[in-house]
């Protein structure tokens, strides 16, 4: 059976330190020491034994990121958006046409009732059809405005308050421009256990070839109706997308952490965790959890490491390996 990485690593490990407990013998280096303050674990090595372990360390430079995490975003269909759209639309079309039937059949019966007062003949069949065509119009109207109204509410339902209010304008925006291809609509989420920074209105993402950055504004809370979940709505200008696509999107203007850029080669893992040495001082090493924000190359944003801090970037296994080696047990030791 082919070994895993990690049995590899520990097999590494165990001949290294065969190797270095040897090597360490060797008359005039120091060999190396361990000590423990204040739950900070250190390593002091003699400048003889690093450099036969050919140490290297690298002086970090401060950094930031987001401190909201990666969100996930999707190219929208506004197909059903339209489409209430169009109800709406169609709803105060047909609001204006009763009122201009009522307004019609109103006036005929005025113009009824003056003849009649100056003694004019008006038959009951003209009578009747005024009011008949008046009673037409305004159920026409009220149908016609509750038929407005349900629209409106589905719109909010399932669209939020934005975008319904974009789908009720009477003159072109924003639907104009997600109808012509012009603006795409994003749903974005978070993962869930990440909460949206109330101070975020943007977003960036990748996109093309080659890829390039490009911007998404962010709108309102996004219905559960809309399969949302707690998501956003935002809208970015790229002709390149298309409906049901996928996006990698960073808020770019919410809270953000602060640390130090620790470079990949920097990390080791052991006990399940992954870890830094800090030269503290020419011959002390100090262990560091590494747990932060991942970059860009595979470097990771650790918070609480300040910057300028001298970090161990080649053999710092090996460092790791002389802080074992010194909890292993002496020969005749019970």
């Amino acid at each position: 059976m082919r070994a895993s990485g990690r049995q590899r690593l520990v097999v590494a490990l165990g001949l290294w330190l065969v190797a270095s407990a040897a090597a360490a013998d060797e008359p005039g280096e120091r060999p190396a020491q361990v000590e423990v303050e204040g739950g900070q674990i250190s390593v002091v090595i003699s400048p003889e034994a690093q450099q036969r372990l050919a140490l290297q360390w690298l002086r970090v430079s401060a950094a930031t990121a987001p401190a909201t995490p990666g969100a996930v975003a999707r190219v929208v269909d506004i197909a059903d958006l339209l489409a209430l759209r169009q109800d709406y639309l169609q709803s105060g079309i047909e609001q204006a046409s009763a009122r201009r039937r009522a307004a019609a059949a109103a006036a005929q019966a005025s113009r009824l009732a003056s003849l009649r007062t100056i003694g004019a003949v008006v038959s009951l069949e003209q009578q009747q059809a005024v009011e008949t065509a008046l009673d037409a119009a305004r159920t026409d109207g009220e149908m016609a405005a509750a038929r407005g109204a349900a629209a409106s509410q589905r719109l909010e339902y399932a669209w939020g308050k934005t975008l319904a209010a974009a789908a009720r304008a009477s003159t072109p925006g924003l639907l104009e421009d997600l109808a012509r291809r012009r603006t795409q609509l994003l749903l974005i989420s978070l993962p869930a256990e990440a909460a949206w920074p109330v101070t975020a209105v943007q977003a960036v993402y990748e996109s093309g070839a080659p890829p390039s950055r490009q911007m998404a504004r962010l709108l309102d809370a996004a219905p559960v109706a809309a399969g949302a979940g707690g998501g956003r709505w935002a809208v970015t200008d790229n002709p390149d997308l298309r409906t049901g696509m996928r996006l990698d999107l960073q808020l770019s203007d919410g809270p953000v952490l602060a640390g130090a850029r620790v470079p990949a080669r920097a990390l080791i893992w052991h006990g399940g965790q992954q870890w830094c040495y800090v030269r503290a001082a020419p011959e002390r090493f100090e262990r560091r959890a590494a747990s932060g924000r991942a970059l860009s190359g595979g470097d990771l944003l650790v918070t609480g490491l300040a910057a300028d801090s001298e970090v161990v970037v080649q053999g710092a296994q090996s460092v790791l390996g002389e802080e074992l080696r010194w909890s292993i047990p002496a020969e005749g030791d019970d």
